[in-house]
């Protein structure tokens, strides 16, 4: 992130609805990053990686974009990039690398443990950019504690 608050290219980031169904993106010919803060990704391993974490990963798409515009090309074309579990070689480089430092340093996967291994996932909603707990959870534990505290 830090690369792209330096940069001397505008990069702009649309904050979608909350509850939109869409998934967070970087659209390289608007150098825009569309993303929700409540908006997580629950991935194909069970796991749930946070708003944060998904703009992360968007960030890292632009960065690549960026400094390296060929490679970037190559890699999401749909026939020189093309890869069978990830779609194409930039989610693969994306998902492999820094989304799972990114998701390690904010504590979401245990050292060993991988977000994913596809490009695939469901948007979850949550109360807030860093949080992996659904919502409804999170509402649910709160007037329970609500009512336990009233209870005393």
């Amino acid at each position: 992130m830090a690369y792209l608050m330096n940069s001397p290219v505008h990069i702009s980031v649309v904050e979608m609805p909350a509850g939109t169904e869409l998934g967070a993106d970087y659209v390289p010919s608007a150098k825009t990053i569309h993303w929700s803060p409540y908006n997580a990704v629950k991935t194909t391993n069970g796991v749930v990686i946070s708003p944060a974490t998904v703009l992360d990963h968007e960030a890292d798409h632009t960065q690549q974009h960026l400094k390296h515009p060929e490679q970037f090309k190559k890699d999401t074309d749909p026939k020189t990039g093309k890869d069978k579990s990830y779609g194409d070689k930039e989610e693969k480089r994306v998902i492999t690398g820094r989304e799972q430092k990114t998701a390690r340093k904010l504590k979401e996967i245990k050292p060993g443990q991988v977000t994913r291994k596809d490009h695939k996932g469901e948007n979850i909603r949550v109360s807030g950019p860093t949080s992996t707990t659904p919502a409804a959870e999170e509402e649910a534990e709160r007037l329970l504690r609500e009512k336990k505290k009233a209870g005393q």
